[in-house]
């Protein structure tokens, strides 16, 4: 039991790591990026917003 919820854990992060990747190859932009609005700085974060807008 332990093993399998590492296992799915380890999967999560990946795909996320993943995803991640694909979104800065689409938008040309960094994870992290100071010089941007607060509320653009974090890629993940501003995605998200993205998605709950439209």
């Amino acid at each position: 039991m332990v093993i399998m919820l590492k296992d799915m854990k380890e999967g999560c992060i990946f795909l996320w790591g993943i995803g991640v990747l694909l979104i800065e190859l689409l938008t040309g932009r960094k994870p992290f990026d100071s010089a941007m609005p607060r509320k653009e700085q974090n890629l993940a974060k501003w995605v998200s917003l993205l998605m709950v807008i439209n």
